[in-house]
């Protein structure tokens, strides 16, 4: 009787043994998921040179031909670059004047944050150049972003 438990504890040593090795081989020949997910998340941020501007009126299943009948319903595209300090608005306003807008941007308040009153700038209709430019124009103002929205 006691070398039949002392068999058996032997073949469950064995057996244990065998699963971790297995266990172990397994894990070191998968791949590891977090280094695909790392390079997914570098290829979703933003690039300021891939941005293009789609006009409003060539989406959907008219085409171009809403375009030609004139929709008024639809708001123009802008470019939004919010939120901008008090104090900044009037730094961000005069690099825009310096690139050449064609036309001047809208300043509207997004109220108060910590007792300091934010501002949006809205850039009407930019081309892609135009994009770039107030994109590295951003980079110098911490704490804001560029982000494309319809025009107030």
């Amino acid at each position: 009787m006691a070398e039949q438990r002392s068999a058996g504890l032997r073949l469950l040593a064995i057996t244990l043994l065998i699963a971790n090795l297995v266990l172990a081989v397994y894990i070191a020949l998968t791949p590891n998921r977090e280094a695909g997910t790392a390079r997914r998340i570098e290829a979703l941020e933003i690039n300021p040179a891939r941005i293009k501007i789609v006009d409003a009126a060539s989406r959907g299943p008219q085409g171009a031909s809403t375009a030609a009948q004139g929709d008024r319903n639809v708001a123009d595209a802008c470019l939004e670059w919010s939120p901008l300090a008090a104090a900044d608005v009037s730094k961000a306003q005069a690099a825009l004047r310096a690139i050449g807008l064609s036309q001047r941007s809208t300043r509207r308040s997004l109220g108060d944050e910590a007792g300091k009153t934010r501002y949006a700038l809205y850039i009407h209709d930019p081309d892609q150049s135009v994009v770039a430019q107030v994109a590295a124009i951003q980079r110098g103002f911490t704490g804001s972003a560029i982000r494309a929205a319809a025009c107030p």
